[in-house]
């Protein structure tokens, strides 16, 4: 058994809009954790899940650049991007060589980048609706979380395209298609993720009285199995999925805190999601 010695947690989060002559915009993120165990070995990560910080047992940043390359006659173009790395920290230089433990059976990179958003975003596009925004490529789709110890209950995130900000009555609707597949389903065959396509609709903004908000959507899953996925059986036998929520917040005090009240309702492997608090993507196998 791990015995936590010492664990030293920084995060940092920016954002900023740039106002320099070539307006890029930047955000990021970054998280560091140290520590030890009885047995030479780092901590294990979440331990004791006390909160968002003070467990992690690695090295995680992301890093956004955006700008806005056309603005002509109301219409706008936004390109958005996001890099991430993460590493367990053990030293200095940590690069993407595969280092392999012949003892523990396994290899494993010292860091590894991955491509988290790539899009572009689209504004006055539509004459009868000038604040809707046309959207296409990789990002993450209106994500909702619990924050403090994230935890993303809502959150079908990928590639895809849509529109956002369709106003109608007190709100505003968003319309998106979205693929965002199931990973490593069964490792017995080559093709092991599952291709899950979503369309999700959304509705924000009505406000019942003063200092709250509510939305409400319903997220549906499309599962999409290869022929030879297929050929395995139960395992390649999913079923389309919905999920339905709603939400209410309220702002307390001057307006720096406030409560949400979640509803959700869903089956299939959508279901299985909500309780491992995946997030809400598909999940099958079980």
């Amino acid at each position: 058994m791990k015995v936590k010695l010492l664990t030293t947690s920084v995060a940092l989060a920016l954002s900023m809009t740039a106002l320099n002559a070539n307006a890029v915009d930047f955000t990021g993120y970054f998280r560091s954790g140290v520590g030890v165990s009885q047995d030479g070995d780092m901590q294990t990560g979440r331990q004791n899940v006390v909160g968002r910080l003070g467990n992690e047992n690695d090295t995680y940043t992301e890093i956004g650049i955006g700008q806005e390359v056309y603005n002509k006659d109301g219409k706008t173009f936004y390109v958005d991007s996001m890099f991430s790395m993460q590493s367990d920290g053990s030293n200095d230089y940590e690069s993407t060589t595969t280092v392999c433990n012949f003892d523990q059976k396994e290899c494993k990179d010292d860091a590894t980048f991955a491509l988290r958003q790539f899009n572009v975003k689209a504004k006055g596009l539509l004459s009868a609706a000038p604040d809707a925004v046309v959207w296409a490529g990789k990002r993450f789709y209106q994500r909702h979380d619990l924050h403090i110890i994230d935890t993303k209950y809502w959150n079908i995130s990928g590639a895809g395209a849509g529109i956002e900000n369709l106003k109608a009555g007190p709100g505003a609707f968003s319309l998106a298609w979205i693929r965002s597949d199931g990973n490593d389903i069964d490792n017995s065959i080559v093709n092991n993720d599952l291709n899950v396509n979503f369309l999700d609709l959304r509705y924000a903004g009505w406000a019942p009285w003063e200092g709250a908000w509510t939305e409400a959507g319903v997220s549906y899953a499309m599962p999409n199995p290869t022929d030879e996925q297929k050929k395995v059986g139960n395992l390649y036998d999913p079923k389309n999925g919905v999920m339905l929520t709603a939400e209410m917040s309220q702002y307390f005090a001057d307006s720096r805190i406030y409560e949400k009240l979640v509803l959700q309702y869903a089956d299939k492997g959508l279901a299985q999601n909500m309780i491992s608090q995946g997030g809400g993507g598909m999940m099958f196998g079980i």
